[in-house]
């Protein structure tokens, strides 16, 4: 598929950059920083867009369209002002009710914007009616959580782009993680984005809607109202400040053996979706490969069948196995919890240990 003509990248990486990241990875070995918090989250995103001086790939399932989302938008357009070449790569399942803004940034010259896997009815009533009549095909969805800067620095993890995954929002908020990476695994995050963008999957987000009429002032007015704005985390203003922080965050960051694994969009649309994927393929290589302990975070712990079977004898006695998830009262979509709650009773009776998120647990002060 045609996705028209690139935007061509004439800059270098940021210089700082440069050396941070030979400087971290001097050991052979990825560097790598937890991202546990919110505030983290975001700071490292703001201060990796202030650094940037030649392209930034940012690839997720939900971009949304608040005052995190605004102020994060609002600095790309100003990196892009200054020659940085911006790649920004959604999913079309929350695209509507935003497509203004992600109009918007891609009417500027340096801003190009792709939605995956979009449904060719862009109304309500037509999204829907597709998701009913080929649901095989809308129901593949990209959730994939990408952020690259230069092709050194990259974020991934579990956050959107949104209040609630910044613990910015007033009544919700995500506690999730992220890992920050230096060297040779930002160059695997960029592989997977490339896979994805040029991907039959994707279409520029203009055959979808309409280039928005003076967009150049609206884009002035979104910076000017996004630096005007007050957030509770104050976020770096200018390059010297963001790199003031990066030193810092950089400076706490781990030389460890990691690997970058990621589902590449699927070749054949018609084809089944029931053999596992490479990211399902080293879980359960992992598992295999367990000595003493399984430990797991998610959101939603929900088995199959065969995955419930296949962890049959670990948690009665071979490997102590513990996992923390949602509780009914804390999960976002009842619907999954219920997927959940369905082997609840299997799980505990394999010796598997269940910890669910209590909704008025206190922050952690130590983190993981």
């Amino acid at each position: 598929m045609e996705h028209g003509p690139a935007i061509p990248v004439a800059s270098e990486p940021d210089a700082f950059l440069q050396s941070q990241s030979q400087e971290r990875v001097g050991s052979g070995l990825p560097a790598v920083k937890l991202l546990n918090t919110g505030q983290d989250a975001f700071l490292a995103r703001a201060a990796l867009i202030e650094t940037a001086n030649q392209r930034i790939d940012a690839q997720y399932y939900i971009w949304n369209d608040d005052d995190s989302g605004r102020y994060l938008a609002s600095r790309l357009v100003a990196a892009a002002d200054r020659g940085v070449v911006i790649r920004l790569l959604l999913d079309d399942i929350n695209v509507a009710g935003k497509e203004s803004l992600f109009a918007l940034l891609d009417a500027h010259a340096n801003i190009r914007v792709r939605i995956f896997n979009p449904s060719r009815s862009r109304d309500g009533f037509g999204r829907w009616l597709s998701f009913i009549t080929d649901f095989d095909r809308i129901n593949r969805r990209m959730h994939n959580k990408t952020f690259v800067v230069d092709g050194l620095v990259g974020i991934a993890g579990g956050r959107n782009i949104g209040d609630e995954y910044f613990d910015q929002h007033p009544t919700l908020n995500f506690r999730d993680r992220d890992v920050l990476v230096l060297g040779p695994l930002a160059e695997d995050m960029t592989a997977n984005f490339e896979a994805y963008w040029d991907s039959p999957w994707t279409l520029p987000l203009v055959e979808l809607y309409p280039k928005p009429e003076q967009a150049q002032p609206k884009l002035s007015v979104l910076i000017e109202s996004a630096a005007s704005r007050h957030y509770q985390i104050e976020p770096p203003g200018n390059r010297q400040t963001a790199r003031t922080y990066l030193a810092t965050l950089f400076a706490n960051t781990v030389s460890a053996p990691a690997e970058l694994v990621f589902d590449p969009p699927p070749e054949d649309p018609d084809a089944p979706a029931e053999a596992p994927q490479r990211t399902a393929q080293t879980l359960y290589d992992l598992v295999d490969g367990a000595r003493s302990e399984i430990l797991i975070e998610s959101a939603y712990l929900i088995l199959t069948d065969h995955q419930l079977s296949a962890m049959s004898d670990i948690g009665r006695g071979r490997l102590q196995v513990a996992a923390l998830t949602n509780s009914l009262a804390t999960n976002d979509l009842v619907t999954n919890h219920s997927g959940y709650a369905r082997w609840r009773r299997a799980m505990l009776e394999q010796g598997i240990e269940l910890h669910e998120l209590r909704p008025d647990a206190p922050a952690c002060q130590r983190w993981v």
